[in-house]
């Protein structure tokens, strides 16, 4: 993932408003040229638009991170072209780790994976 990058100009982004907008080369004078957006909102607009569905915490170990670029969206069929937000599942990297591995046990069943990790994590938490 791309770093968002620092604009000393203090212009903010035009979506969220909350983090500098994102350069994007230079003007013909020199000058630096910025975009509308910050790196983030570029990223969920034009790159992974399944980020705008991740939620604050993981929804696997209810573990809520201080940033939230430390969850993951996971695709619950495997299909990462299905954006749908039913098909999507927030997961800290340590759950989605676990995860896909349980995937690759089950044979690529993606629902049994999910039970069956479910289930692991109920107990544990129990």
């Amino acid at each position: 993932m791309a770093r968002i990058q620092i604009n000393f100009e203090g212009e903010m982004c035009d979506e969220c408003g909350e983090n500098p907008k994102a350069k994007c080369g230079k003007m013909l004078d020199g000058t630096q040229k910025f975009r509308a957006v910050c790196a983030l909102c570029h990223r969920i607009r034009f790159l992974k638009p399944w980020l705008k569905y991740r939620g604050k915490e993981c929804e696997m170990c209810e573990y809520t991170p201080m940033f939230s670029r430390s969850l993951d969206v996971h695709h619950r069929d495997g299909d990462k072209t299905n954006n749908d937000p039913d098909n999507l599942m927030t997961l800290c990297a340590t759950c989605h780790r676990e995860m896909e591995a349980i995937i690759s046990e089950c044979d690529g069943n993606y629902g049994q994976a999910e039970s069956l990790f479910k289930k692991f994590m109920k107990a544990l938490i129990s």
